[in-house]
């Protein structure tokens, strides 16, 4: 943005995965949930940041759709900081029945995977420290 404004409701730069080994660490090392309008593979990293990648093919739709869906995801993540915390790495995958979902019942089916991907994972290492 012009003049150095911050835009405020958006993912940080820092946040997103951008790097192909980042997702292919992510995927080959983490654990995967999969849902019927996506799968959305967490590493826990120790020490190291957040970050987000997200993964929409052309079998979802053309790519205003594709854009729509990374949007919708992203969002997802920046608004419930209480699962994408620091020391855990996440790529999203979209699928085709993406598109015909409710952002809202998109969220709660969302958040409900993360927290069954995030569940006790940094927990037992912080509590032994």
């Amino acid at each position: 943005m012009a003049g150095g404004r911050e835009r405020r409701f958006k993912l940080p730069r820092a946040a997103r995965m951008r790097r192909r080994r980042d997702f292919a660490r992510t995927v080959r090392e983490g654990r995967a949930a999969a849902r019927e309008a996506f799968v959305i593979h967490c590493l826990s990293v120790p020490g190291e940041g957040r970050l987000l990648g997200v993964v929409c093919g052309r079998r979802v739709g053309g790519a205003v759709m594709r854009n729509r869906v990374k949007r919708r995801l992203r969002e997802i993540f920046r608004t419930h900081p209480e699962y994408f915390r620091d020391g855990f790495w996440f790529v999203a995958v979209a699928k085709p029945a993406i598109v015909d979902k409710d952002f809202h019942a998109l969220q709660g089916e969302v958040t409900a995977t993360l927290a069954g991907l995030t569940r006790g994972t940094h927990e037992k290492n912080s509590a032994s420290d």
